[in-house]
């Protein structure tokens, strides 16, 4: 008996212990501050949008970024580079914030004005991704 309820005593600890080292939740400020600096930082930033659910960013010099580390920050669901844009999936409702936030911190790069933009791919290619960027989202909504 002693042998079991020594058991559940350790493994009410071990839990203790874990829900005490778990991330502590960052705020908009703090998670759009990490992320500018994983990806390359301010000077890497040439602009940044945002969709219902993605903070989209162009950065100049997409080496520069740090996928596992951003993929790691708490409230980050994933990331992916497509188009030309690194794409960091955060939720509806905590994107708009987070953006806001990267906004403040970049002194406004969602115009694009600050550089020069960059620009991926041929005509062609710009094309298919400009119709898909519209119309992916459509077709979504009409599946069942």
């Amino acid at each position: 008996a002693d042998r079991i309820y020594s058991s559940m005593q350790s493994k009410r600890v071990r839990q203790k212990k874990m829900k005490n080292m778990t991330k502590t939740v960052m705020n908009e400020k703090q998670l759009a501050e990490k992320i500018v600096e994983l990806v390359g930082g301010e000077g890497n930033i040439v602009s940044v949008r945002h969709c219902a659910t993605r903070l989209r960013i162009v950065v100049s010099d997409k080496d520069k970024i740090e996928t596992d580390a951003v993929e790691a920050l708490d409230r980050v669901k994933g990331s992916f580079f497509n188009s030309g844009q690194y794409q960091i999936i955060l939720g509806t409702g905590l994107v708009n914030r987070v953006y806001d936030e990267v906004i403040k911190i970049t002194g406004g790069a969602e115009s694009g004005e600050k550089k020069e933009t960059v620009v991926y791919g041929n005509r062609f290619q710009r094309a298919i991704r400009m119709f898909s960027d519209v119309f992916v989202p459509i077709l979504v909504l009409r599946i069942p």
